[in-house]
């Protein structure tokens, strides 16, 4: 029995040549595995230029002959050859981003190349990368250049996208949409960042053709009655009518029951494509209609990940944790200053800027001046009396995220210079407080409590839980703001990160929108990265001891010939797989053609920020590397794809 394939203005109408009689439940179960929707007035189900290859091998594994107009076929044709444009051009565009990254010390991760590359070509997907992962970056790149950009997200989140965008995507306009009547579609080349809240029940006018629509923190979209949800899909059907695109990121597609995620998917219309129809949807999640409405057994197919990856890419910190570093860190700019303060702030800096020009400092030295009480033009205690209402306004925002956090079940540390955003979260349920008021026993149950998960989250001042305390039942720190000490800053930090953590650990840092907040995180942004990379060189660069420097050290000191046995040292070893020889081969290619030691800014060897640790591992490839010297070893050849290429990696 033939089944034939034609055009249609959806995609493709799928319809029998002839009665099918008793094999009709096999053609309707195969049309519903591909999420094709039967149409009445077409006689025949209506799929997805996308999903007729998932229709055609079920189709064929039922035993039906499938036959495909020359008009589809040429659709078809046309559609491979627009994904090949697609992703050819969003790689070429990270390739681009990551050469100039580069020559900052930064790079796309090899995983969010792979997620750039799977986005760029769709029409309609969800990227529900653990939180961490970078999807705003991904979704960043894959889009296509000139495209005009309409981001939804949460309010606190829409500072964070311009931020975004300005690194990686400069070739954007940035807009930001305040009040319920700002709504507009961008324009060509240029990002338009709205909230939630703020959606209007009917956009005005039309989307231009090739719009991409992007929902952050899409599982905002779970509930199909809630106003945000409605507004939504009007915006997405009107950008699916204008050939665009339509992106959903979130870490949580399912918070609570199953039917969340099917709610989820709607908002870019993918349910259908990846589960066919709501019936189908319930069986394979276990839900049926109970008295009082549906009931979920709990029971999930196995074939429902296979079914949710047609249309989503997810992965886990788990599955790409070689890629990544210990700690991931990340600022978020919030809407929070009013006008009262916006002037305060903008008073203190015009009295640093009149100094800076009396000087001939920068604004950041003249800051630094101050909070080391050298000078600055303006006194310590006006310093500290801003930041303290700036810690204060962020509150309204520290509240938002960590209700995110609670909705998705993820535990979180907060931390804050000040009292009064710990303080915030004294009354609310499930949380602990630590600002050293609390006597050693009340101190040692509450964090007990957090790291059983009995708690929600633990707030805490940076010096009362910045010391002599583990909190590695969470992976994500939120700091409202810094200490000035930035020691004290990665203290708190690794009461998360330390033995007993399992995961990667997230650092996000609330920032204000205001200049000043922003300079003083910049002055101690890079006094922690001076302080990181002059650890993290040191450990990779200490030096085996010398057994000869022993044994002289132990004969002065009047010790026997026969010494005791030494502690063990980290094994050394060569290269144990193509990826390693790969990397042994490239590290000694970069240092030889790097003689200066990148004294001279040439792009011919390694960067000032990898020279060091790059030259000093491939003077110790002929002795070995450790096991943690490898990895190390590898993600810094990956840097340097021009000089040593990267198709030994990727074979």
């Amino acid at each position: 029995m033939t089944i034939r394939l034609t055009t249609h203005a959806a995609g493709a109408l799928v319809a029998p040549a002839a009665y099918l009689g008793q094999r009709f439940d096999a053609y309707r179960t195969a049309c519903q595995a591909a999420g094709a929707r039967y149409s009445k007035d077409d006689k025949g189900n209506i799929l997805k230029l996308d999903a007729i290859p998932v229709a055609v091998r079920h189709l064929e594994a039922a035993g039906f002959a499938v036959d495909v107009d020359d008009a589809l076929r040429a659709a078809l044709d046309a559609r491979a050859t627009v994904i090949e444009t697609d992703v050819e051009e969003a790689l070429a565009r990270a390739e681009r981003i990551d050469a100039e990254l580069r020559s900052r010390g930064l790079a796309l991760f090899p995983f969010q190349r792979l997620g750039v590359g799977w986005l760029a070509p769709r029409i309609g997907a969800g990227l529900f990368d653990e939180m961490g992962l970078g999807k705003t970056v991904q979704a960043l790149t894959a889009a296509p250049a000139a495209a005009p950009i309409l981001v939804v997200a949460p309010a606190v989140a829409k500072g964070t996208w311009v931020a975004e965008a300005a690194r990686w995507r400069p070739d954007l306009r940035p807009t930001i949409l305040r009040g319920r009547d700002s709504f507009r579609w961008p324009e060509a080349g240029e990002m338009v960042v709205t909230n939630y809240d703020i959606l209007p029940n009917q956009a005005a006018g039309d989307p231009l053709p090739g719009t991409v629509l992007i929902a952050d923190e899409a599982h905002a979209l779970k509930n199909p009655r809630a106003l945000r949800t409605v507004r939504f899909r009007a915006l997405s059907r009107s950008v699916r009518a204008a050939s665009g695109r339509v992106w959903l990121l979130t870490g949580t597609p399912l918070l609570g029951k199953p039917d969340e995620l099917w709610h989820v998917l709607m908002a870019a219309d993918l349910a259908t494509e990846a589960f066919g129809t709501w019936s189908r949807f319930c069986e394979l999640v276990g839900g049926y209609k109970g008295r009082f409405g549906m009931v979920w057994s709990g029971k999930i197919s196995p074939d429902v990940p296979e079914l949710l990856r047609r249309v989503s890419l997810q992965r886990r910190r788990v599955d790409v944790l070689p890629d990544l570093p210990t700690k991931i860190y990340r600022t978020i700019e919030v809407e929070c200053v009013d006008d009262a303060l916006r002037k305060l702030c903008d008073e203190v800096l015009a009295t640093l800027r009149a100094y800076c020009d009396a000087r001939g400092i920068s604004l950041e030295a003249a800051i630094e001046e101050v909070m080391e009480t050298k000078g600055g033009g303006v006194t310590f205690d006006q310093m500290s009396r801003v930041r303290h209402r700036l810690a204060i306004a962020k509150i309204p925002a520290l509240i938002a995220l960590v209700e995110e956090r609670e909705e998705a079940g993820v535990p979180c540390v907060v931390f804050s210079r000040h009292r009064a955003p710990v303080e915030a979260l004294q009354t609310r349920g499930g949380w602990g407080i630590l600002t050293g008021d609390q006597t050693g026993d009340e101190r040692t149950s509450t964090v007990a409590a957090f790291q059983a998960g009995k708690l929600r989250g633990i707030a805490a001042t940076i010096q009362a839980g910045g010391v002599a305390i583990t909190l590695t039942h969470a992976n994500e720190v939120l700091f409202v703001d810094l200490d000035w000490t930035p020691a004290l800053n990665q203290q708190a930090e690794d009461r998360v990160c330390r033995i007993g953590q399992t995961r990667g650990v997230i650092v996000t840092r609330i920032q204000a929108d205001h200049e000043l907040d922003a300079h003083v995180n910049r002055i101690l942004d890079r006094k922690q990265q001076l302080i990181s990379a002059t650890v993290e060189a040191s450990a990779v660069l200490a030096p085996a001891p010398s057994e000869d420097h022993v044994r002289a050290l132990r004969e002065a000191a009047g010790r026997s010939a026969a010494p005791e046995p030494e502690p063990a040292r980290p094994a050394r070893r060569g290269p144990g797989s193509p990826v390693e020889e790969w990397a042994a081969s490239a590290l000694r290619t970069l240092a030889c053609l790097d003689p200066d030691h990148a004294g001279v800014v040439n792009d011919v060897g390694f960067n000032r920020m990898d020279g060091v640790i790059g030259h000093s591992l491939a003077e110790q490839l002929d002795r070995g590397l450790t096991e943690k010297q490898w990895p190390l070893a590898v993600r810094i050849a990956m840097h340097y794809p021009r000089q040593v290429g990267r198709q030994e990696v990727e074979s």
